[in-house]
């Protein structure tokens, strides 16, 4: 698995996450995912960097997952 394929992994467990709403119930884990993916920001494009911080707004203000 390379690099690109971890990325989109973590990304994809992090949608189900949110889908599911587990960053109201467990934002540890959520936090940790998100951790997991931010350490490759630089290879992120432009549509994941946006999930990102939605994410991030999300988690920091404890709002659903819309």
């Amino acid at each position: 698995m390379n690099i690109r394929e971890k990325i989109q992994e973590r990304l994809d467990e992090l949608q189900r996450m949110m889908g599911s709403q587990l960053h109201l119930s467990n934002p540890e884990l959520v936090t940790e995912t998100l951790e997991s993916v931010t350490k490759f920001w630089s290879t992120l494009g432009e549509d994941e960097r946006e999930f990102v911080a939605a994410v991030r707004v999300c988690l920091g203000e404890s709002t659903a997952w819309n």
